[in-house]
């Protein structure tokens, strides 16, 4: 891999997870400093209601890397997803949750995996979660690959890394985070899948329910499946002089 790809934005949604905050941050940039090159975190706090942005704000003078976006108003994981992709500097750009079950210590297993593909969408192996989240995970990509016809395994996966150029170049709406890998394939993107580790949750409570994970996002799923049966893809053509 050529030197400039070990650049990288590394893209943190934050909602009400100050106790996460300080290991998060100080595990994230001494993975980036053994990578080398220039590289910057980017922490988008959604409109936390404890004391998420004051602890970011306090790591931000002690990391230089760390950069600050903070919400005026609740938009969700995929509104801070899309303002961590436009406002990403890097060529290579990685995402992470703050809930520290997914770890930046497989960062470098993803760039190893990039190669030649446009991104890495990796599965969570040995998943640490309750069952009912389990389940409702299996039925939610069990439904997405169905109508979609696509085979992602985890499409919900945290930790997953792209070019940036791919990243920027999806339709952002909301919801779009869970159709990430079908989005880039739908846009003729190559995605590589393979196992990362996952963890228990030790602090802070998770903010999704089988209500916000599974129904809520069926809409969208067929949002995705118009998208692609009616998207215009011009490959070739030429210009008449």
């Amino acid at each position: 891999m050529e030197e400039k790809t070990k650049n990288l934005s590394v893209i943190i949604p934050v909602y009400n997870e100050e106790a996460n905050l300080r290991e998060l941050i100080t595990r994230t940039s001494a993975v980036l400093e053994k990578l080398g090159g220039k590289n910057e975190i980017i922490c988008i706090d959604d409109l936390s209601t404890d004391g998420s942005l004051a602890e970011l704000l306090k790591l931000k003078d002690e990391y230089r890397t760390l950069r600050v976006i903070a919400f005026h108003e609740h938009l969700g994981q995929s509104g801070a997803l899309a303002a961590g992709f436009r406002n990403a500097r890097e060529n290579i750009v990685a995402t992470l949750d703050a809930d520290m079950q997914c770890v930046p210590e497989d960062i470098p297993l993803l760039i190893e995996s990039l190669g030649e593909n446009d991104a890495v969408c990796p599965k969570r192996s040995g998943r640490k979660d309750s069952r009912i989240k389990k389940i409702s995970s299996r039925i939610g990509n069990g439904a997405r690959n169905f109508i979609t016809g696509e085979d992602i395994e985890d499409t919900n996966c945290p930790l997953k890394l792209f070019r940036r150029e791919v990243i920027q170049d999806i339709p952002y709406f909301k919801g779009f985070h869970r159709f990430i890998p079908t989005l880039l394939k739908l846009y003729e993107y190559s995605v590589a899948q393979i196992p990362v580790s996952h963890y228990p949750r030790r602090y802070g409570k998770s903010k999704y329910n089988v209500f916000n994970r599974l129904f809520k996002g069926m809409a969208d799923v067929l949002g995705v499946y118009w998208l692609k049966k009616n998207r215009l893809s011009v490959k070739c053509f030429s210009e008449e002089k």
